[in-house]
């Protein structure tokens, strides 16, 4: 019973404190500037975490795809698959709710990464809420017959192919972005980087954020992890940056 009373007194501690860290990684930095790409390149890192906590938490939903109606634990696992799901839903609804003050950006670099970003999490949010259908259908199957498997495996495979072009996606908004950190020369073949368009303390600041991502757990990688690659091999190379 003291046990149970602790457990009481702690839980709802617990859950307050997680709500709090969401609300606050969905919070704007500051006060948005549209037209700034260092202050865009801020607001991306915390869009990949808030990417990179989606794709976390829709792994757990892998031993729960199929539920058998003989499981004594059916029930309880039903609802944890959607809690899962909701919370997948949550955390790629923060990252386009974040990039909302940079979609007008007169940028063309800002503008276009949150192109890609919003197209890349519009399409993932889709194959999500398919999953989620599929998974409902085999809820409610009772044999192997009930299952048309041969389309089940094309739907799958083509969900498969959405997925990964929404990941290039987002790659690829990444990789836009820092372009407006990067002044170069040279054609689309030819360009290089020749200096920063941010100054010395910006970018120290995007480093530590961007190193900050990097950091992961072996056995956990994700696209995710390729975008904080590239934004820290970015803003560490030897270039100058403007004056303060």
């Amino acid at each position: 019973m003291k046990n149970k009373a602790v457990l009481l007194v702690i839980l709802p501690a617990c859950i307050l404190l997680c709500c709090q860290c969401a609300a606050q990684l969905c919070m704007p930095l500051g006060d948005p500037k549209p037209d700034s790409p260092y202050s865009y390149v801020r607001t991306e890192i915390r869009v990949l975490k808030s990417i990179r906590s989606g794709l976390a938490d829709a792994s757990k939903v892998d031993s729960l795809v199929v539920i058998p109606a003989s499981d004594p634990q059916r029930l309880h696992k039903l609802v944890e698959r959607n809690e899962i799901m909701n919370a997948v839903a949550d955390d790629y609804n923060c990252a386009i709710e974040l990039l909302k003050p940079y979609q007008n950006s007169t940028n063309d670099n800002v503008r276009t990464s949150v192109t890609g970003f919003n197209e890349g999490i519009g399409a993932t949010k889709q194959v999500d809420a398919r999953l989620l259908e599929m998974m409902e259908s085999f809820d409610k199957a009772t044999t192997a017959d009930d299952f048309d498997q041969p389309a089940i495996a094309k739907q799958l495979a083509d969900l498969n192919g959405i997925k990964a072009d929404a990941r290039k996606l987002i790659i690829m908004a990444v990789k836009a972005s820092s372009f407006g950190i990067l002044k170069g020369v040279g054609g689309d073949d030819e360009w290089k980087p020749v200096a920063f368009t941010i100054t010395e303390q910006q970018r120290a600041k995007l480093l530590a954020e961007a190193k900050e991502l990097a950091k992961r757990q072996a056995g956990t990688e994700t696209y995710v992890d390729v975008c904080a690659d590239f934004l820290v091999d970015t803003l560490t190379k030897n270039l100058p940056t403007i004056p303060e």
